[in-house]
């Protein structure tokens, strides 16, 4: 991405120039001077062209097991589908900025920094200097979510570029309306299926195609691809499947996604799919997601497959916590006499007629991984030091994202070592975040340090009766040796670790005015062991009201109730942060659909759906 456009403009509002100067009402003055010429380039941006130019598609993959079109076109029983969603968190966001001051041969830099690495490389280059001459300061800030990752750098340069050659400080803000048309600006998936189905909801074959359009450029582009690749048949298993993604090109600015969360929008539109199968054949939605899981489909084909090593298979994602997270939802929510009640009036051609308010549950699944192990911004290991002192306190030599998460690794390693809580302290100065290749939201290592802070205060535990204090234990965690995964053909394991996540909603649409209102959020979740539980469910909840205030562009949906559970496990603990993005959409959407009795397909959702 050019920090300063030349030649030709990618889209409308793309920055060619800087204008500074310490007169800000001279500056306006200066612009509307500005005398700018543009000779139009004849472009296409319609996203679902099947001639689409090489120059449109920035990265494109499919994926092919079977015969997915000669099965579909055989098949008497067949449904095609298509969903779209730009859902994106909005939060209160402070106004992004960035001061640039000037040294003799160095360069002070202060701003927002959720990947400092890159952004120091960004500005060194820019200049022709030295990483080192690169003074980074981090901001304090409110935010919630990085989906902006390479504005700070885009920001930061422009801001430097500016500061070097004037040799002044350079303060550089964006306004709000220049934050929501360039930085806060999400990302739109389409997702078109073709399924060929059994009456017993069986689904034969699926052909998906994912068109991803991300704007003029498309950063963390192969990232993109490959999580949806992993996402797109949820926790199913199709005999039959054929997978191709497109990110697209188009003349809007850069796009704003959270890379950690981008396989949501995947794991909803197949939920959705599911939930379409169980209207058009009249059967349970539990019974379409039960049959189509792999425990099943070998259950009732009592032989397996003779797997090819070169053939495209089914990656390794725990699908039976999928089953055991669907089966308590059910129980919790009564979700089986619900949905039959609700489906039977909403039946009812005179619902809307008698004005009556009408009602609809939907029920999801879906999961969280970290570690996803086909990412090129994940380190392959992960390390941690622990030392014990002479006096029996334990210092955790790294940093943490959040007090909660100290809370956990101090009471993890407490009970292990049979100390005091307060004894155990991190050591603030070892870089966790500040300087690693990779982004700070994007480094998936709280389970992972959750696990090695386990593994250094056993072998402590095992040493400190035996040889004189201090002991400073090192442990490592080889990612890639401890899996299989093999992203040319999909199969092995594609995560670090996986949490499972099931979701039931029911709402309420006010018949008078097409107001809808959530009555009611039941979630499970498989996560190993909850070393937290309260914490763990008040993060829960808060996530769960963050999604719905967001799902209506005009409306802001507030759940009466949240009902949260977590099925007890001894394994090691999983991150659950981001898992809700993945099932209370696609739960929403479903709930909607069966209110209405016709599918909702597009995400937020309008009045007028």
């Amino acid at each position: 991405m050019p920090v300063l456009a030349y030649e030709n403009i990618s889209y409308i509002g793309e920055p060619i120039g800087i204008i500074c100067g310490p007169d800000f009402r001279k500056l306006k003055k200066l612009i509307k001077e500005l005398d700018i010429k543009y000779t139009e380039a004849l472009k296409n941006d319609k996203t679902d062209d099947p001639a689409m130019s090489s120059e449109k598609i920035i990265k494109h993959a499919v994926f092919h097991r079977g015969e997915p079109s000669t099965v579909y076109v055989k098949s008497q029983l067949t449904l095609e589908k298509t969903y779209s969603s730009t859902h994106q968190l909005k939060t209160y966001k402070e106004q992004f900025g960035c001061l640039a001051i000037p040294e003799k041969k160095s360069i002070s830099v202060f701003l927002p920094l959720p990947w400092a690495c890159h952004t120091r490389k960004t500005i060194a280059q820019i200049l022709s200097i030295d990483e080192d001459a690169v003074y980074l300061k981090k901001t304090i800030t409110e935010e919630t979510s990085h989906t902006n990752l390479w504005a700070s750098s885009l920001l930061a340069a422009q801001a430097c570029i500016a500061s070097h050659v004037t040799k002044k400080p350079v303060k550089l803000i964006l306004s709000r309306k220049e934050m929501d048309g360039f930085v806060e600006n999400p990302v739109l998936f389409s997702t078109r299926f073709q399924a060929a189905l059994q009456e017993n909801g069986l689904i034969k074959s699926l052909t998906v195609r994912v068109m991803v359009d991300t704007g003029a450029f498309a950063p963390f582009a192969d990232d993109l691809l490959q999580r949806i690749l992993v996402s797109a048949l949820g926790p199913y298993k199709i005999p039959h499947f054929q997978i191709e993604v497109f990110i697209l090109r188009t003349s809007k600015p850069p796009l704003s996604i959270d890379i950690t969360t981008c396989d949501a929008h995947s794991l909803q539109a197949i939920e959705l799919l599911v939930q379409e199968i169980a209207r058009f054949l009249h059967l349970m939605p539990h019974e379409v997601r039960i049959i189509n899981t792999p425990q099943e489909i070998e259950r009732v084909h009592e032989h397996k497959e003779n797997e090819d090593e070169n053939q495209v298979g089914y990656p390794d994602i725990n699908n039976q916590k999928a089953l055991s997270v669907i089966e308590h939802i059910i129980q919790e929510s009564d979700f089986l006499r619900r949905y039959v009640s609700f489906s039977l009036t909403s039946e009812s051609k005179n619902s809307f007629i008698q004005h009556a308010p009408i009602r609809g549950i939907g029920l999801s699944v879906g999961f969280q991984g970290s570690g996803f192990l086909s990412s090129k911004l994940i380190q392959n290991s992960v390390s941690l030091e622990v030392t014990m002192k002479i006096d029996e306190s334990l210092i955790i030599h790294t940093q943490t994202p959040s007090k909660t998460i100290q809370g956990i690794w101090q009471q993890q390693a407490a009970k292990i070592l049979s100390i005091p809580e307060e004894t155990v302290h991190l050591d603030h100065s070892s870089a966790f975040t500040c300087e690693e290749e990779i982004p700070e939201n994007m480094s998936n290592k709280i389970s992972i340090i959750t696990s090695l802070v386990k593994k250094c205060c056993t072998a402590i535990q095992k040493m400190r009766f035996r040889q004189p204090l201090p002991i400073k234990v090192k442990r490592t965690i080889q990612l890639q040796r401890n899996s299989n995964w093999n992203s040319a053909n999909l199969t092995g394991k594609p995560y670090y670790s996986i949490a499972w996540a099931s979701a039931v909603i029911e709402v309420e649409i006010n018949t008078f005015t097409y107001e809808l209102s959530i009555q009611s959020v039941w979630v499970t979740i498989d996560a190993g062991e909850i070393l937290q539980p309260k914490d763990a469910e008040l993060s829960i909840k808060k996530s769960i009201q963050l999604i719905l205030a967001n799902c209506m562009h005009n409306q802001i949906l507030i759940p009466q109730s949240i009902h949260v559970h977590f099925i007890k496990s001894s394994e090691d603990s999983k991150e659950i942060g981001t898992c809700m993005h993945a099932v209370i959409p696609a739960a929403l959407l479903n709930a909607v659909s069966v209110a209405l009795n016709k599918p909702a397909n597009v995400f937020p959702l309008e009045t007028d759906t």
